[in-house]
């Protein structure tokens, strides 16, 4: 893949779980992406995933959590 970079092309929030006690929130995302395929003449090869990630509330502003 490393000749073939994935480009992403849309992401779309579809649900958020925020915790009562904490300030955090799982989101789930809906990513959309593209990659030139590897055997010619067939092009890009287009895709449709899901994706989960954990925000934090820091001050009164969201971070995303890549080690939560």
């Amino acid at each position: 893949m490393a000749r073939r970079p994935v480009q992403w092309t849309a992401a779309e929030v579809f649900d958020v779980d925020c915790a009562e006690t904490e300030p955090s929130c799982e989101v789930r995302v809906r990513v959309d992406y593209q990659a030139q395929a590897a055997v010619p003449g067939v092009g890009m090869l287009k895709s449709k995933s899901g994706v989960t990630e954990i925000w934090l509330q820091i001050g009164g502003e969201w971070w995303y959590s890549a080690d939560a």
